[in-house]
């Protein structure tokens, strides 16, 4: 996939350089930012938690994917600044594998709070302080034609022969979140995907074997895209200045899927998969006795 980029390079050189006032919504930890290609990969991707679907708890599970880093330290850390009316963060992993989404697997949502310190509804999910909500980027819309470029040039540099593409030939699954608005400052996070799979749902599709894939973290100002930096405090990189391995941008690969067992409940006694055990559980627990779980 070879994307051309002059029919906008002007444009985005005027918008995210020089005069703007564009600084970025979040960069990879100063200690550590993620190394140019064609490094190792430092982030893995593994299934964290799964639940019955409330709508149909027989049939669907949500299953919660994280994007972390290998060695522990946090993906990015925010960038405190004013998000305007005409900014929109975005957040770029790949796409849903072709055979994952032939098999009935969805995608529910992105978000940056680790799902598991919350009471648990994907519909429901609270943000980082300043973050979200995020909303999906269709498949034709330019902001992920301009993403998609990012990416297509750091899988050539990375050496990567072939990139996850997903079902609608993009190389990218993008979500965003409109200003105006305020990035807080201190806030640390990873990535948080939440899937709707059948029950029986085979892992290893979540998982092509030695791919390799990349995600990345992108500020779009009247609709023209640049990359987070590597540093706060610095403005976005537009396409046509931008080196790979700058900015905020990680190489990865798909790791063996280890599936933690199906619930309810995730702790033992906590019926209402609230993360506390209490007198709600207890009444869960009174009105259903004597009756059979629906599910086989």
């Amino acid at each position: 996939m070879r994307i051309s980029m002059k029919a906008y390079a002007s444009a985005a050189i005027a918008a995210l350089t020089g005069a703007s006032a564009a600084l970025s919504c979040g960069t990879p930890p100063p200690t550590s930012p993620p190394p140019p290609p064609p490094d190792p990969p430092i982030v893995c991707c593994q299934v964290i938690d799964r639940v019955p679907c409330p709508d149909d708890p027989c049939n669907f599970e949500y299953w919660i994917v994280c994007y972390g880093r290998i060695d522990g330290l946090p993906l990015f850390e925010s960038n405190p600044m004013p998000l305007f009316a005409n900014q929109a963060c975005a957040c770029a992993v790949p796409p849903l594998p072709p055979g994952a989404a032939a098999a009935g697997a969805s995608v529910v949502g992105l978000w940056f709070t680790n799902p598991l310190n919350l009471p648990w509804d994907p519909t429901q999910i609270p943000d980082e302080p300043g973050f979200g909500p995020f909303e999906p980027v269709g498949p034709k819309d330019n902001i992920r034609f301009q993403i998609d470029s990012f990416f297509d040039i750091y899988y050539q540099a990375a050496g990567v022969p072939n990139p996850p593409v997903g079902a609608d030939g993009n190389l990218s699954s993008v979500f965003t979140f409109s200003g105006p608005g305020q990035i807080q400052p201190n806030v640390t996070f990873n990535i948080y995907q939440c899937l709707r799979v059948p029950r029986g749902f085979p892992a290893d599709l979540l998982c092509p074997p030695l791919q390799e894939g990349t995600l990345g973290l992108f500020l779009a100002e009247n609709g023209v895209v640049g990359l987070e930096p590597s540093a706060p405090g610095l403005p976005p990189i537009p396409l046509p200045a931008w080196v790979p391995g700058d900015g905020a941008m990680y190489k990865f690969r798909w790791y063996p899927v280890s599936v933690p067992p199906s619930c309810p409940p995730v702790h033992p006694g906590d019926l209402n998969n609230d993360l506390v055990v209490d007198t709600a559980d207890l009444g869960s627990l009174i009105a259903n006795f004597g009756t059979t779980h629906p599910c086989p």
